[in-house]
């Protein structure tokens, strides 16, 4: 039997397409799990939680095969929190205590955590760090997700955190990594040209859009959906991600901007679907510059159960990212018939193939161009429609399992073979 452990600490802050991606893929290693005959092991490595909370129910993935453990050691205690110590100097004289017992407790909790991080990893065969790189235990098999090199390409569309987190992620994947796991192959061939020393252990995994992902046809259950979200009518101009620079949104403001000038006022509305990121105030800078807050509209985070009824409900899909590891929204909404709009850089092209009309992202006028052309076009609509279905059917979360599991045993093989 393959022993693996998932580290799932990146769930408690992850969002957009790293979520989707950690959530879709254990679901789907569960559910393969007895016929790869493989045991997962979820770790929750406890230091790198930070306060979030965790962002989905991680007993949905248990089963016979799935487990989670927890890496933690023994909780900080402060003499000052104490009751007894509540007298008059008390306070004072437990916060000196504490000034010399802390350097004596962290150590005793970093001995502890270190204690159980051995006990959870020792008997593992292979460890996937996702996105937090975190773990490592001697003889066992590091397999490492990369998502995309935007922090290295596009410094000033992150935050230093970010920044210093990727170089960090990416030193230690350059040295410790097995195997390394590239969503695109446009991910793929930037990694060994950006950091060669990885080359010949890169893998293309594909991702793909969630199961839940299908057609809503009962207009009631859409209008139920739009009407919870302040959106109108159905229609609209659609766009899914997290509001951030890299997604090029201020750009596609100014966009629909040229659309309503040349349809006029009964333009449909243009949607923006995602949790607020970073550095995102020009993009609302734009909208009321352009004074189109009564047609611009920010739902912020939508839960995934309402997304197929967006997609399903939106004249098309607009997906102007400057940069993309995947883009996991072009195929969630080729999934449910929303004709695509996409950029034609990065893995775009490579994802949406012949089923998408391709932009410049830095293109203005051509990106205006094409959401005029959708919106009057209902033949070239029903066409992408349709591509964008048999397109988006080429991709599903238990083939990305059966290749993920198949770097396992190249990891665990790799690993053997060194010593």
């Amino acid at each position: 039997m393959m022993r693996i452990g998932y580290d799932v600490t990146v769930l408690y802050h992850a969002q957009g397409g790293i979520y989707r991606y950690v959530v879709s893929l254990l679901r789907a290693l569960g559910d393969l799990a007895d016929e790869c005959d493989a045991a997962l092991t979820m770790v929750d490595y406890a230091p790198a939680r930070g306060p979030w909370p965790l962002r989905c129910d991680l007993a949905t993935f248990q089963t016979g095969r799935v487990d989670l453990q927890a890496i933690d050691g023994p909780t900080p205690r402060k003499l000052r929190d104490a009751p007894v110590m509540d007298f008059r100097g008390g306070r004072r004289v437990a916060r000196k205590l504490d000034a010399l017992l802390d350097g004596p407790q962290r150590w005793w909790i970093d001995r502890q955590t270190s204690r159980r991080q051995r006990q959870v990893l020792g008997g593992l065969d292979v460890l996937h760090a996702s996105d937090v790189v975190q773990l490592a235990a001697r003889g066992v098999g590091i397999v490492a997700t990369v998502f995309d090199l935007s922090p290295l390409h596009f410094p000033d569309y992150h935050i230093g955190k970010n920044i210093e987190f990727f170089a960090h992620k990416m030193t230690y994947i350059c040295a410790h990594a097995d195997r390394v796991i590239a969503i695109s192959q446009h991910t793929a061939d930037d990694l060994v040209a950006s950091y060669p020393t990885v080359a010949g252990r890169v893998d293309v995994v594909y991702c793909a859009a969630d199961e839940t992902m299908r057609p809503v046809t009962e207009p009631v259950l859409i209008e139920r959906v739009l009407r919870h979200h302040h959106v109108p009518a159905a229609g609209y101009f659609l766009s899914v991600g997290t509001i951030e620079p890299r997604k090029n949104l201020g750009r596609l403001v100014e966009a629909y901007a040229q659309v309503r000038a040349m349809n006029g006022p009964e333009t449909p509305p243009l949607v923006l679907v995602g949790d607020r990121g970073w550095r995102n105030q020009p993009i609302f800078d734009a909208v009321a510059r352009l004074q189109l807050q009564e047609q611009v509209i920010f739902t912020g985070h939508v839960p995934d159960a309402d997304l197929p009824a967006l997609y399903s409900g939106a004249c098309c899909l607009v997906y102007p990212s400057l940069f993309e590891g995947f883009g996991i929204p072009v195929l969630e909404a080729m999934t449910c018939g929303a004709p695509v709009i996409a950029s034609n850089t990065s893995s775009l092209p490579e994802v949406a193939g012949e089923a998408a009309l391709l932009v410049a992202p830095t293109d203005t006028d051509a990106l205006a161009g094409a959401l005029h052309r959708l919106l009057n076009d209902s033949g070239l609509r029903a066409r992408l429609s349709g591509l964008g279905k048999a397109q988006a059917a080429r991709f599903s979360w238990p083939a990305t399992a059966r290749q993920t599991y198949a770097v396992y045993r190249a990891a665990i093989q790799q690993k053997r073979g060194a010593r």
